[in-house]
């Protein structure tokens, strides 16, 4: 600069970058000298940095059972990859390609990171009859900031030869015993099939889970299983005897879901 006694200027200054959003305090400092080297004290000043995350994470991409063109078993393997600029929060696969609300129930927190690979597991929709039937699965990545990715997709062909339900479907609660005072109650199960049966889905509604529901329990496939679960059971605000009914499925690895 030109010397002189009085100096007063406007300059520009590039704050350092940040790998996060939100309000972030800066602090810049600055020193001045005159012509002999003599340095002066120091002078600051703070401003907050505002980041806001508009950009939706990119390069989403979806690999069902590394590519495999076909499968006998509802259970496959899903790999994920996505890349963001301040963090990947979350990932959500469905068989519907209609892009899911941030708040979706559906959606499976990762650890933040903005370069995200996984593999995860998915259940395919089953089939009523045999045959080949295909299914595509979509799959959509939702950054810190709430911004949703455009969704990716991949197809597989589930090979259905087996469409035999589980059969001989069990439950009994406690033993058989007719009452309890605890809400948590042990749950003895069992069913056959003529493949494995492959999970459990207990409720206290009647209403038959689909194969894919969220709400099922797998298990190491077996032609003949039986286990004792524990499950807790819905509780009263009053005083007094309530009757609980519990409801068990099964389902076998083609998703065949028993009665």
């Amino acid at each position: 600069i030109i010397d002189t006694q009085n100096y007063s200027a406007n300059i520009d200054f590039t704050l350092s970058a940040v790998g996060s959003t939100g309000e972030h305090t800066k602090t810049v400092y600055a020193w001045y000298k005159d012509s002999f080297g003599n340095v002066s004290s120091i002078a600051s000043d703070d401003i907050t940095l505002l980041v806001v995350d508009n950009t939706s994470p990119s390069n989403t991409t979806i690999i069902i059972n590394d590519n495999d063109s076909s499968t006998t078993n509802t259970v496959v393997t899903l790999t994920l990859s996505a890349s963001d600029d301040y963090g990947i929060s979350a990932y959500y696969a469905s068989e519907t390609n209609s892009t899911p609300p941030g708040n979706a129930s559906g959606w499976n927190s990762v650890y933040a990171t903005s370069k995200f690979s996984s593999n995860v597991s998915f259940t395919l929709t089953g089939a009523s009859s045999a045959g080949n039937h295909v299914r595509t699965v979509y799959v959509w990545i939702k950054d810190m900031g709430g911004n949703i990715s455009s969704s990716a997709s991949d197809n597989i062909t589930l090979v259905v030869s087996d469409t035999t339900l589980p059969s001989s479907p069990g439950i009994s609660i406690n033993d058989n015993d007719s009452s309890t005072s605890n809400s948590d109650v042990i749950l003895s199960l069992s069913v056959t099939d003529n493949v494995g049966v492959t999970g459990y889905y207990a409720s206290e509604s009647s209403t038959a889970p689909a194969s894919n529901a969220s709400g099922w329990t797998m298990v190491t496939s077996s032609t003949s299983f039986s286990d004792n679960v524990s499950f807790t059971i819905s509780s009263s605000s009053t005083v007094g005897n309530h009757s609980r009914t519990l409801y068990v499925w099964f389902k076998d690895a083609a998703g065949n879901v028993s009665a």
